[in-house]
């Protein structure tokens, strides 16, 4: 009988070990953050690829351990009366969202650099191409930030609205609203920029 009441007491001496590698932590000591990482590095990985599934090798690598390093600043903010490992979880998918977040406006840029390259030998852009991309580059930066975020993960990277809502921590609506807005600056952008005579004519 006294067996098979062994396991609530693991878990609850689980907590206080939690609870004690914290506040080592919280004091510096850099062997316990190593301690924490051993316990719950694999646990750490999992949220890491569940939140983002097609991440390489690499890049989770470096997050997990991006995630036990911002322990060192991240744990003064710890309350102890709180369970450590769902709140370690809770970092883990925060910081790879962030990632993800970052990584995508570093693929529009990328894109942007790319599509107004001027020497590309093989298929050099048109003036219309050029001049779209420009206007598309404007359009970006007249955005508030919100509104661009929201258009890049949906436009370029090809989020759906549910997946944008979880990236940037925001209402669903808020979403489609955000996205309504920067269509439709864009399109009048667009507009305006036809209409205006002379546009990125080279003169002959």
């Amino acid at each position: 009988m006294i067996k098979q009441i062994s396991k609530p007491p693991l878990a609850i001496d689980d907590s206080a070990v939690d609870a004690t590698l914290v506040k080592r932590v919280q004091g510096g000591d850099v062997r316990a953050l190593g301690d924490l990482y051993a316990r719950y590095s694999v646990m750490v990985q999992k949220a890491v690829v569940r939140t983002m599934p097609r991440i390489s090798d690499a890049d989770r690598e470096d997050l997990v351990h991006d995630v036990f390093l911002s322990l060192l600043k991240l744990v003064n903010k710890f309350d102890r009366a709180r369970v450590f490992r769902p709140w370690l979880y809770g970092v883990a998918i925060k910081k790879t969202q962030n990632f993800r977040r970052k990584r995508s406006v570093r693929a529009l840029l990328l894109r942007q650099r790319a599509t107004n390259s001027e020497d590309n030998p093989v298929h050099p852009p048109a003036d219309g191409q050029l001049e779209n991309a420009e206007i598309m580059e404007k359009g970006l930066s007249s955005l508030p930030a919100g509104q661009k975020d929201v258009l890049i993960l949906h436009a370029v990277e090809g989020f759906k609205g549910e997946e944008i809502a979880e990236i940037l921590e925001i209402e669903i609506n808020t979403v489609w609203s955000r996205l309504h807005r920067a269509r439709k600056t864009m399109l009048q952008l667009l507009e305006n920029e036809r209409e205006e005579p002379g546009g990125h004519e080279n003169g002959v």
